[in-house]
């Protein structure tokens, strides 16, 4: 289903834009966002939206609120298929943050 939706092949522009990413590659401050629906919020991002809405709203944190790093989960066949015809328009990337290990209770 989603194959059939992207493209083939790619703009080179694109493939040279995702080409350097790797998965396991860190990334500074990056940019944090999901979707929201301020009718049925839960967090506080959510509800400082506005007026109460079934609409589907990007909500973007605030770069200063987002994590130091994120980490490319995302394999890197999928990024940058050799074939030049990749099939994953996504990278998906998890926060990252530095802990200090002896400050964490057991089992955490």
């Amino acid at each position: 289903m989603i194959d059939e939706g992207i493209g083939q092949p790619w703009p080179d522009a694109v493939l040279t834009a995702v080409s350097p990413f790797k998965q396991g590659d860190l990334i500074e401050k990056p940019p944090i966002f999901y979707a929201a629906v301020t009718a049925y919020a839960i967090h506080s991002q959510t509800k400082a939206l506005g007026v109460l809405s079934t609409d589907v709203d990007i909500a973007v944190l605030n770069p200063g609120d987002t994590p130091p790093f994120g980490l490319i989960t995302t394999q890197t066949c999928d990024l940058c298929e050799e074939t030049r015809k990749p099939k994953q328009p996504w990278i998906h990337i998890v926060p990252v943050y530095a802990v200090d290990v002896a400050a964490l209770n057991p089992g955490q």
